[in-house]
């Protein structure tokens, strides 16, 4: 399911009449993503094993058609398209229903321990008010009362347990970082048909992030991951694969010098810092 698609397109109104009530009563649109309006949403796609993907490029509002407007939007867009995480996280959607799996797609993975460990610090502040009884207060806590419990477990288990990342275009430095973000977390995206995207030389962008590291993790995170998280047929999509490729041993390969005309960020030299 696109969550981005059904939050902004209008979707859940067609697919839950009480999400459909709450809207015509407020009058403002859809409820912001915390709420508990999507939890029958959140219920058919745990009950069927439909992980919920949130797509990064449209979360972001409109900007304007000056010519400042991409340029701002390749700035803040990236923290638009990680938004639904702590929206899920403090509305306790995976406390509600924990086999609910949700995929942040078509984006960076190097923000990703940073921004678990900022979560973990207010998951962390909110618990010990709770339990302090009003004796330690806090200045979270007064502004997320009553979460702590509401909340269930902390963000790192809740991505643990039930997040991954579409890691478009990936980098070398966000490959390093494969074991804090979990291996079994990230799935390699080309980004196609955009300019950004990898495509033509999405072998090339995959050589560039991978070549070096052990062939296993290569494999999971080139596809391996995507088949669990999605259920795909290894074993019907194994004829098509040993035709097409790539094979991990090609990937393994270094590449000397990137693509003249590439467009994808992935061969940009300073890689490390990513803007989108």
């Amino acid at each position: 399911m696109d969550l981005d698609g059904a939050h902004r397109a209008g979707g859940p109104d067609t697919a839950q009449p009480r999400l459909v009530r709450l809207v015509h009563q407020g009058g403002s649109g859809l409820p912001e993503l915390y709420s508990s309006a999507y939890d029958p949403i959140w219920a058919v796609c745990a009950e069927l094993g439909v992980p919920v993907d949130h797509h990064a490029g449209s979360a972001s509002p409109p900007l304007g058609d000056e010519p400042a407007a991409r340029a701002v939007f390749m700035v803040e867009t990236t923290w638009f398209s990680r938004r639904a995480l702590w929206h899920l996280v403090f509305g306790g959607a995976f406390r509600r229903h924990p086999g609910l799996r949700l995929v942040l797609t078509e984006q960076g993975a190097g923000w990703i321990p940073g921004v678990l460990d900022m979560l973990d610090y207010y998951h962390a502040r909110l618990v010990a008010a709770a339990r302090s009884r009003g004796t330690a207060k806090t200045a979270e806590s007064k502004f997320g009362a009553g979460l702590a419990e509401a909340m269930g477990k902390g963000p790192s288990e809740v991505w643990r347990d039930n997040c991954f990342v579409g890691a478009g275009f990936m980098r070398p430095h966000e490959a390093a970082l494969r074991d804090r973000i979990g291996l079994d977390k990230i799935m390699w995206g080309s980004d196609y048909p955009h300019d950004e995207g990898t495509h033509p030389y999405s072998r090339e962008g995959l050589r560039t992030a991978y070549a070096g590291l052990p062939r296993d993790e290569i494999a999971a995170m080139a596809g391996g991951n995507a088949a669990r998280v999605y259920g795909f047929d290894l074993e019907r999509l194994g004829t098509i694969a040993a035709r097409v490729g790539p094979a991990v041993s090609e990937l393994d390969e270094p590449l000397k010098e990137p693509p003249a005309d590439a467009t994808s960020p992935v061969f940009a030299a300073g890689g490390a810092v990513r803007v989108w």
